[in-house]
């Protein structure tokens, strides 16, 4: 994981509280989820996705030990104690729940993660909407048979099938199946095009199987 600061061991106390607490504590070398959390964003944005992947697993609770967290993985907290502390037991430990910008950080990477940074965009040529979802999936998180499921825009299921359950970024979607009111709509290639994205943005479409190879 990733301090707020390095030592501030040497630095005069007119730099304000953080010299008060412990290091390890608050603003003093303590581990800042919520700054944590916009570096690991900022490593997806930049197309860095090997190396976000290997981060989160240490960086993200989800990913933590709730005995050493103490707290549910679902839940963020303001920051995590950091081996700069004194008291030992502690270190690992997260505190002062959190709801606000670590979620907010955390639900913005979730979104890269499943849809890519734009999957609404405009057509050059036609200027019209057009859909293309572009997933940072790693491959150990695809399911046993090869899927990953999510909602997108609220309502819409979304199964991605990829036979291969390799990294998402390493291949490129081959076809779209949409499921509305009037059945299936096929759609080859990787992206779907007016008038189909704007009926997905204004939900007529229930799920949409999109497979990758």
């Amino acid at each position: 994981m990733y301090k707020i600061s390095a030592s501030l061991a040497d630095s005069p106390f007119e730099i304000g509280r953080m010299k008060a607490f412990d290091a390890g504590w608050l603003e003093n070398e303590s581990i800042w989820l919520h700054m944590s959390y916009k570096w690991y964003l900022e490593l997806l944005r930049a197309g860095l996705y090997a190396q976000f992947y290997k981060e989160i697993q240490t960086g993200v609770v989800s990913f933590m030990d709730p005995e050493v967290l103490g707290r549910s993985p679902l839940e963020a907290a303001s920051f995590i104690v950091s081996s700069a502390f004194p008291d030992t037991s502690l270190h690992g430990s997260g505190f002062l729940a959190r709801l606000s910008g670590s979620t907010a950080e955390f639900l913005s990477m979730w979104n890269h993660m499943m849809v890519g940074a734009t999957p609404f965009s405009l057509d050059p040529s036609t200027k019209k909407l057009q859909l293309s979802l572009s997933p940072a999936i790693a491959s150990w998180l695809w399911r046993s048979d090869g899927t990953l499921v999510f909602k997108f825009l609220g309502a819409v299921q979304v199964t991605y099938v990829m036979a291969a359950k390799k990294n998402s970024w390493e291949a490129s979607v081959k076809s779209y199946v949409l499921e509305g009111p009037g059945g299936q709509t096929t759609v080859l290639g990787p992206t779907v095009p007016s008038p189909i994205a704007e009926d997905v943005r204004s939900l007529k479409y229930s799920a949409i199987t999109v497979t990758l190879e």
